[in-house]
């Protein structure tokens, strides 16, 4: 099977949710993680606020999420095992989804991943680093994605750099982020 045709498949199949995150909920029954007031300030009280949405994480996997938090973007974009995508195939699904948010519009899927990568190492705009329960209950690649409340861009990577998502997201769930501490 081409790539192409890879890339049509799986961007057929994964619809609104081919990121591992789903689109943002209503405004009404949403509210900023930002605005939400409850910002955990430490290890103690990042886990106590993850067990109050249902998880329960062991000490190896805080420790990872400390070490998605800290990575930084390594220019490349992540395979998609699950659904047999290589990086270059995973690339072009997502800028195909994604392009059309994002303003000005990224003229080819190299811009896009340089944008990506710009935003997930927070240059141009100041960046909150929440873990998100759902994708990490899920079993998905990165569990750590950096969102800006002024330009409502959306990053994750995995711990080794390798970018998974972008796209703009304008509600974060207090349901389902958590905001995690730079002292974790």
């Amino acid at each position: 099977m081409s790539v192409r045709s890879a890339v049509l498949m799986v961007f057929a199949l994964t619809g609104l949710t081919g990121c591992g995150l789903a689109p943002a909920v209503p405004a009404s029954s949403s509210a900023t993680i930002v605005a939400q007031g409850k910002v955990p300030t430490d290890r103690k009280s990042f886990v106590a606020a993850v067990n109050r949405l249902g998880l329960r994480l062991t000490s190896e996997q805080v420790d990872l999420v400390a070490r998605e938090r800290a990575a930084a973007p390594n220019g490349e974009w992540a395979p998609r095992p699950a659904v047999q995508l290589t990086a270059e195939g995973n690339l072009e699904v997502h800028f195909q989804k994604h392009r059309r948010e994002l303003v000005p519009q990224p003229g080819s899927s190299a811009e896009y991943l340089a944008r990506a990568m710009k935003h997930a190492s927070g240059k141009g705009t100041p960046i909150v680093y929440l873990f998100d329960v759902q994708s990490f209950d899920k079993g998905y690649q990165s569990h750590v994605v950096r969102w800006s409340s002024r330009t409502h861009e959306l990053s994750a990577m995995r711990v080794d750099g390798a970018m998974t998502t972008y796209y703009l997201d304008s509600k974060m769930s207090p349901t389902r982020f958590v905001e995690v501490p730079a002292s974790l």
